[in-house]
């Protein structure tokens, strides 16, 4: 989504490339850090458990 709003502004002259790829890099780290996250807050009790 932010991708698309980013190339309409892009196309529109309101932000420059600059700012266009800045904002599809931390789209997509955001995207491929957020499962880990996920995964190590959801899961850590599960696989940190001490009897």
């Amino acid at each position: 989504m932010a991708i698309i709003v980013a190339l309409i502004g892009l196309d529109s002259g309101l932000i420059s490339q600059n700012v266009f790829v800045v904002i599809v890099l931390m789209s997509l780290l955001t995207t491929l850090i957020t499962p880990i996250v996920y995964r190590n807050w959801f899961f850590k009790g599960a696989y940190c458990a001490v009897e």
